[in-house]
């Protein structure tokens, strides 16, 4: 009973959303004692809307860790694989299985919206207790789940606020240093062989938007583009509004050259796109390589100076902060290392 008691109390403190999965998985199966414990969130936008396993445990064995921010999306089963689970995520209602082992599916919600599906399977049918518990789990993570969104996310277009970008930003620079480390050096991650890049990204002249249309408007733009870029980026791509106009975006590929290829996708879509009642809509986009003893503030400044270049000479392009630093137009800035806080 101890543990089970520090065990709630572990899960009702933890913030990253990868943990508190792998968490729950554990805190279920040893509640229920099951066979299998597995946890399936839904990812992607418009109609490309796939399974990702966030948590896995199976009794006799090690909980499985699951690295979700290098898997490949295309790689990720379709929704139509799982089509139980898939009724259990659109109707937010239990389903239970009989074959090959007793399974239950319950929806894993977030506030309103169910962004999951927790599995749970054994070797004999579930008993009316074990059915009350797992229901009850299920209400305690949607329960903290909103107040994580609610906490972290911002409250007009839903995507992260700057609470929780300096612990995503050190990811990413752990990934960096362990890119550095002796080939064959069994701290280094195969799959890590990626690097990961900060972009700020500034509406253009959205203060006219404000003035000639009112903020309702602006508002819609900013939601408008809160959905383009979800639909831009990869689902383990993590995008911050940091207030007003400016978006922030911490992602992971192989060379700049791929970066480019990301951030000018958005620039593309916005432009092209059709907001009600404004013509057009452009945006800046400054980005930099976030190298193993950075700091969130120097490369959020490497950035950001990249992006007052664009706004200062034409505006609706993408550049990084070394293209300027090769050409010439601005000083190098040296990574100072140690810990800083925005």
């Amino acid at each position: 009973m101890n543990k089970l008691i520090e065990d709630f109390a572990v899960l009702s403190g933890l913030r990253d959303r990868e943990v508190l999965d792998m968490s729950l998985a554990q805190l279920v199966h040893d509640l229920v004692r099951p066979q299998n414990v597995v946890i399936h969130r839904r990812v992607g936008e418009g109609v490309d809307v796939r399974w990702l396993t966030t948590a896995s445990c199976c009794a006799g064995r090690d909980q499985e860790l699951v690295d979700t921010s290098s898997v490949p999306f295309e790689s990720l089963p379709g929704l139509a694989s799982l089509p139980f689970h898939a009724r259990c995520l659109h109707t937010g209602e239990m389903l239970e299985l009989p074959d090959p082992l007793p399974t239950c599916l319950y929806p894993l919600s977030a506030g309103r919206e169910v962004m999951g599906v927790l599995e749970v399977a054994a070797l004999q049918p579930f008993t009316a207790e074990q059915h009350r518990v797992l229901a009850s789990m299920s209400r305690f993570y949607r329960n903290l789940r909103g107040l994580l969104e609610e906490n972290e996310c911002d409250a007009l277009t839903g995507l992260r606020n700057r609470k929780t970008f300096d612990e995503a930003f050190g990811r990413l620079t752990y990934q960096s240093a362990q890119l550095s480390l002796p080939t064959g050096d069994e701290r280094r991650d195969a799959q890590a062989e990626t690097f990961g890049w900060l972009a700020v990204i500034d509406i253009d002249h959205f203060k006219r938007v404000n003035d000639n249309f009112g903020h309702l408007i602006g508002d819609e733009v900013l939601l408008l583009m809160a959905r383009l870029m979800r639909e831009t980026f990869r689902f383990n791509d993590l995008i911050y509004r940091f207030g007003g106009e400016e978006f922030v975006v911490l992602l992971r590929s192989a060379s700049e050259h791929d970066a480019v290829g990301a951030f000018e996708r958005l620039r593309h879509l916005v432009a092209g796109y059709h907001f009600p009642q404004i013509e057009r809509i452009t945006v800046s986009v400054g980005f930099t390589r976030v190298c193993e003893d950075d700091t969130p503030t120097d490369a959020f400044d490497r950035a950001d100076q990249a992006v007052y270049w664009v706004k200062q000479n034409g505006r609706n392009q993408v550049i990084s902060h070394d293209q300027l630093v090769q050409g010439g137009h601005v000083a190098s800035k040296e990574v100072k290392g140690g810990i800083d806080f925005f």
